[in-house]
């Protein structure tokens, strides 16, 4: 792939892996494609466009826009316990608070960090207890 939008790579050839279900979705066109390129280069207000076209047909209410699918796959990414510099870089972002703004924690992933710090927690102090002179 060659970033178009950011001329931080130039015109270095980024490889980027796909997981599994991209890899289903863009099915044989990975392949087949003479050109090499997968995507069509469209600016982001016809995107825009296209997106909200599509919310309209299938009833989300929800404005999309051209950075949502940032958001999400930074959002999925952290959830998935993804390292924050793998995704910086994932995303050519250079500072972690650029990062931050597209990363967004939901109710769950606050419950599950502070269960686990709660086992954590008692684990160490199970150990403390259990120690002679305690």
């Amino acid at each position: 792939m060659k970033p178009h939008k950011t001329g931080k790579y130039g015109t270095k050839v980024i490889n980027k892996p796909l997981n599994d279900l991209a890899r289903i979705l863009l099915g044989d066109e990975i392949n087949e494609r003479t050109d090499r390129r997968i995507f069509h280069r469209y600016n982001e207000q016809y995107s825009n466009e296209l997106l909200k076209e599509i919310a309209k047909g299938i009833s989300i209410k929800r404005r999309l826009y051209h950075h949502v699918g940032r958001a999400t796959f930074a959002s999925l990414y952290d959830q998935a316990g993804g390292n924050h510099r793998s995704l910086m870089e994932h995303m050519g972002l250079r500072k972690m608070n650029t990062l931050m703004r597209y990363v967004k924690t939901n109710e769950k992933v606050i419950a599950d960090a502070i269960g686990k710090m709660n086992d954590s927690m008692s684990d160490s102090l199970s150990n403390k207890i259990s120690m002679p002179g305690f």
